[in-house]
């Protein structure tokens, strides 16, 4: 593979749509730093959760209209031993937020994350996976710079771990003021009682199952 313009160390492959695909690699771009990407549109580098660096595709917010959003599964199998576990009413409000809740999401243009984590051998789960996840399918899609949740499955020995309120820690980005009544609408009208979030951007919505 070719070598990036800006890190010879490193590689890419030139189907990126990104500047990344015209061999310009975010990691090596201050952030901020706008290119126009293989596919002609303008992207902008901006530091992740984990502080590592991602091509971005760059919006003008103020003229966007909101679209239908995309649920996206990561690729192992979602319905495991983990979910043959749970009792009756767990798997139902997991169904609801799965089916119902999601497609009123993605009406109202919020994508939606399902991520299975694996506990590391240190015995950690390492929640930056999911985010990096995340942002590595925007940056190989045509959806970027999107409001979004992920429900974090964490998962060990074919086992889901919940807390003692047995309660799942969905986690978000880009939810603000223009789109948050819409996801506290959703999820009241869908979940009900079993859905808790005090509305900051620093805390998780909760669902107990």
């Amino acid at each position: 593979m070719p070598k990036c313009k800006n890190d010879p160390k490193k590689s890419y492959k030139g189907t990126e749509p990104s500047p990344k695909g015209l061999g310009y690699c975010a990691h090596g771009e201050k952030e901020g730093k706008i290119r126009k990407g293989k596919d002609g549109n303008k992207w902008i580098v901006k530091k992740i959760k984990s502080g590592s660096l991602r091509w971005i595709k760059h919006i003008n917010k103020k003229s966007k209209s909101i679209k239908k959003a995309k649920t996206v599964f990561r690729k192992e199998k979602i319905y495991t031993k983990w979910f043959r576990d749970l009792s009756a009413s767990q798997k139902k409000t997991y169904k609801t937020l799965t089916t119902k809740t999601k497609k009123e999401l993605q009406k109202v243009g919020i994508n939606v994350f399902i991520y299975p984590l694996y506990q590391s051998d240190s015995g950690y789960y390492i929640i930056d996976q999911a985010w990096d996840y995340a942002y590595d399918y925007f940056e190989n899609s045509a959806i970027e710079d999107e409001p979004f949740i992920i429900i974090v499955l964490k998962i060990n020995d074919n086992k889901l771990y919940l807390p003692r309120d047995k309660s799942l820690q969905i986690q978000h980005s880009d939810i603000k003021h223009s789109n948050k009544k819409n996801l506290i609408n959703i999820f009241k009208k869908t979940l009900g009682k079993n859905y808790k979030w005090n509305g900051k951007i620093s805390q998780t919505i909760s669902v107990k199952l």
